[in-house]
């Protein structure tokens, strides 16, 4: 019985890291990722027919480091960086880069370069650590943080510095081990396995690849290539602790039951991103589907073990499958209470496994309180390392803010809201419909209002699919209208987490086109995020995360323009229709091409360099660039939220909608830090709670939210009309809910009729290349005198550059021209001129594009231009001219004559 070296799996991950791409759209016949793991797996049993026992839980936990909530190493890049080096012999400050510009972003691979440098010395016995070695390696390194689970830290009751065991263990790895078991501690494999060619010019990496260009492997594909009977993927579902699901598989355990105080797998519910595509989920079978409050709370499933002659166990998981027992200390007297009631027959005989939601509940207004707040209550009635009693951080200068952040905890509470039963008594319910599971939920529990309650739910009859399409659009405009989170569609008979049948579908206000809540602020930065730059597989010259801010001073700048403006930069957003794919490359570009400066530059030369004043909040991480003159974008979000340290409202989950050309809006119409407030109390139903008594028509359905005063029973009809109203209406027709002041809930506004930023379709048919190009005229004309002389330099501060093809990139006009005004891409080239879409064209100061190409290719440069014209606007207006240069220097026949030697352009009339 040999164990597994850990090489043997650096093995797979090499072959994976080589062999996971395309750069083209993938074959869904590819799967380069899942062969090189059926290949492997293969090797596997022939090398090690009879393994040690674990060795298949150790081997899932290493190749899936992000579904191990067990252990916690409470570092991130930078401190797990600075234990490498000192580890490895280095200056702590060695690996401080990782993920600067140029650099790989992956810090495992930054580890194996200094590992393989010449001065390294190679270790002594490197083909002799074994993936068990490295499995208590790791417990060992997660006793060091207090968030590691409590099973983990039974079995090392020894505490070791966490420095020396980093040196024990790099001493003994080779460069590519060192760098996959830096990625396991930092729980992500995915920017190291899934990345684009070391040296991809970051528009190579946006236009040539894409997310479908990588077969990422999956949980599910690497358990059912295992086992392809199928049985440690359904011990999984059941028992969703790979350590737990793969002990059973090795024993041979048949029954794929849930396991008490084991958490369940939760079914991944489906989007819905209209009325239309949520009914489209389910069968026409379907008799009746059942619409289910969503309260915006945290997922809690609540084992509960009876004890004789003793206390319940209470076992509490997250969403994420970690033991948050302690955590929630605080409702576990109430789950007593629904459970155990002294005046009632006790209900459960041995054991229940329950399904909730974790809420605030504000007891003076009695309705379930703004998700934020979960966190400062739990924080105040922890037990263990999430106990937290936050000091009073407000400012006193702020007294309309201070008040509506007054009571984070005072007055408020914990509280479950119940919705599923999965287990009962030794018996699992997993497989029972829906309305079972349900009519059982209800006869087991004694509900309590505030604080044990039962999920408010609504029939939907399926006969019909106009009618059952009207009625979903009515719930969904009550549920939006008092300010839930939204509603849970299920079927009627679904089991829980069934792949084959009808999925859950979640219906929420701002996965709904047109129905998020809008607004405009200020665009002031970019910078790069490793989570967001592994999902996009691009490199760290790809800006993928906005900063975004409000004006403080704009009652100083409307008394006197000439005030210098200041900013508070407190949020920001890597998602939205703008910086999809195509749209994150021609923001990119366009970023490139107008006055940045570098962030570090700022701090060391001061904020005079900017033409505003600006602050960055501590929980902001330091963008890259910051934009000379501020600019204007559209956001929306799912409401409003207090993150961890702020004393703002920001947009919960925004995501950028477009960035408005200078030309267009002016960052001033953008809104203040006291308007954003106002906006967020009035979307959050802050305003005025208690003004009316509820009526009859609220006050008699089901629910906890509808219990107390939501701001009145009239003001809840009218804006669930409203809703009503706009969901009703095609997504095309929708106009734009934005958020205004004029009133206390949100009003519509026209959405604006064409996006005009960093969007080329559904645009008029092209013109001509012929009206396009600047082509010479018929009868040459008489050479006249040059009426100005300009430096290269001079006209590359305004002008657009595009090398056309290798051979012009080689070109003396290579070295003329500076990098930062280039694009590698003709199309958004073409934009950028103006071209395809107007939007662009109205940067400050540009003046012309320029393609530097042989004289051979000229007719393929008109070519690929009409090619890309397919979707060029009619109105040229704002379009500026392009001039198509030879590489030779030559171009007078064109308009253009130059004199390389010399550096000079010479422009003609």
């Amino acid at each position: 019985m040999s164990e597994v070296k850990f090489n043997f799996l650096v093995s797979l991950f090499n072959g994976i890291a080589r062999h996971a791409r395309t750069e083209t759209k993938r074959d869904r016949e590819q799967r380069p990722a899942l062969d090189k793991f059926i290949k492997w797996s293969a090797r596997f049993k022939e090398r090690y027919p009879d393994p040690p026992n674990g060795t298949t839980a150790i081997l899932f936990r290493l190749l899936f480091p992000e579904f191990d909530p067990e252990r916690k190493y409470h570092m991130q890049e930078l401190r797990l960086g600075q234990q490498v080096a000192i580890a490895l012999g280095r200056r702590d400050d060695t690996f401080a880069n990782w993920s600067s510009s140029g650099s790989s972003g992956c810090l495992g691979l930054e580890v194996k370069r200094e590992m393989t440098l010449p001065s390294s010395q190679a270790p002594a016995d490197k083909d002799e650590m074994t993936i068990h070695d490295i499995s208590d390696f790791l417990d060992k390194l997660a006793t060091c943080s207090p968030y590691t689970s409590e099973a983990i830290r039974r079995l090392n009751p020894t505490k070791v510095q966490r420095k020396h065991l980093m040196r024990n263990m790099y001493n003994k790895l080779n460069p590519d081990a060192a760098a996959y078991l830096t990625e396991i501690i930092l729980k992500d494999l995915s920017y190291i396995l899934y990345r684009v060619p070391e040296g991809t010019h970051w528009e190579d990496a946006l236009e040539k690849y894409n997310t479908r260009s990588f077969y990422v492997l999956t949980i599910y594909d690497a358990m059912s290539a295992w086992d392809p009977s199928g049985r440690l993927w359904r011990l999984y579902k059941c028992r969703a602790n790979l350590t737990a699901a793969c002990n059973a598989w090795e024993a041979g355990v048949q029954a794929t039951s849930p396991q008490l105080h084991v958490p369940i797998a939760i079914p991944k519910s489906v989007k819905g991103l209209s009325l239309q595509y949520a009914m489209s989920r389910f069968n026409q079978a379907e008799s009746t589907v059942w619409a289910e409050v969503k309260y915006d709370g945290e997922r809690a499933q609540i084992h509960v073990e009876c004890v004789p002659n003793g206390q319940p166990k209470i076992t509490i998981y997250s969403k994420s499958h970690r033991d948050s027992t302690k955590d929630r200390q605080y409702v576990h007297p109430l789950i007593l209470r629904a459970l155990f009631d002294k005046t009632a027959p006790c209900r459960v005989q041995q054991n229940v496994i329950l399904d909730a939601e974790m809420v605030a509940f504000d007891r003076n207004t009695e309705r379930i309180d703004e998700f934020w707040r979960i966190r400062c209550l739990v924080e105040s009635t922890a037990v263990g390392v999430r106990n937290k009693q936050r000091p009073d951080e407000r400012s006193q200068d702020n007294e309309y803010y201070n008040a509506s952040l007054s009571s984070d905890t005072d007055g408020g509470h914990l509280a479950l809201v119940f919705f599923d039963v999965l287990y009962l008594d030794g018996a699992s319910l997993v497989d029972k419909p829906y309305s079972q599971r349900r009519t059982i939920l209800e006869s087991l529990l004694l509900f309590e209002p505030g604080s044990c309650m039962l999920s408010a739910r609504f029939a939907i009859d399926m006969s019909s699919k106009v009618k059952a399409e009207d009625e979903l659009a009515w719930h969904c405009a009550r549920a939006f209208a008092r300010f839930e989170e939204g509603l849970v569609l299920k079927v009627d008979n679904g089991r829980y987490n069934d792949p084959r049948g009808s999925p859950w579908v979640k219906m929420k206000k701002d996965y709904i086109p047109g129905l998020g809540d809008t607004l405009d602020v200020v665009f002031l930065g970019a910078g790069w995020q490793k989570k967001r730059a592994a999902g996009l597989h691009v490199t760290t010259d790809v800006w993928t995360t906005f900063y975004f801010g409000v004006v403080t001073n704009m009652n100083e700048i409307k008394k006197d323009p000439t005030v210098r403006p200041s900013f508070e930069i407190y949020f920001t957003s890597e998602y939205g229709d703008a910086v999809l794919r195509k749209g994150l490359h021609h923001l990119n570009f366009w970023l490139r091409c107008t006055d940045h400066t570098p962030y570090e530059t700022v701090l060391k030369k001061g904020q005079k360099l900017l033409s505003y004043d600006f602050k960055l909040f501590p929980n902001v991480p330091p963008p890259r660039v910051m934009v000379n003159v501020p600019l204007l974008a559209e956001i929306y979000g799912a409401g409003f939220t207090v993150p961890r340290g702020s004393q703002r409202y920001e947009p919960r989950h925004p995501r950028i909608t477009l960035v408005y050309p200078r030309s267009e809006k002016s960052w001033m119409e953008g809104v203040t830090n006291e308007q954003l407030d106002k906006i967020a109390r009035a979307a959050c139903g802050k305003e005025d709670q208690c003004q009316e008594a509820v009526d009859k028509l609220w006050a008699n359905e089901k629910g906890p939210a509808y219990a107390g005063g939501l701001r009145g029973a009239k003001a809840t009809a009218q804006r669930a009309g409203k809703f009503y109203t706009l969901l009703s209406k095609k997504a095309a027709s929708r106009k734009r809910l934005r958020c205004v002041l004029d009133e206390i809930e949100m009003e519509k506004q026209v959405q604006e009729d064409e996006r005009r930023f960093m969007s080329i379709g559904n645009l008029p048919a092209p013109q001509q290349v012929g009206e396009q190009l600047m082509a010479p005229a018929s009868t040459p004309r008489k050479r006249r005198k040059p009426n100005a002389i300009f430096t290269v330099e001079q006209v590359a501060c305004s002008s657009l550059f595009h090398f056309y093809r290798k051979c012009a990139r080689e070109s003396v006009w290579a070295e003329s021209f500076p990098r930062h005004g280039r694009s590698r891409d003709l199309g958004s080239f073409l934009q950028g001129c103006g071209w395809i879409d107007d939007s662009i064209s109205s940067w400050d100061g540009l003046k012309r594009g320029i393609v530097i190409a042989r004289e051979e290719d000229m007719q393929d440069v008109k070519m690929d231009v009409q090619r890309l014209g397919s979707a060029a606007i009619r109105d040229c207006s704002a379009r500026v001219p392009v001039w198509v240069l030879p590489v030779d220097g030559g171009g007078g026949t064109i308009g253009l004559e130059t004199d390389v030697r010399r550096r000079t352009v010479a422009i003609l009339e």
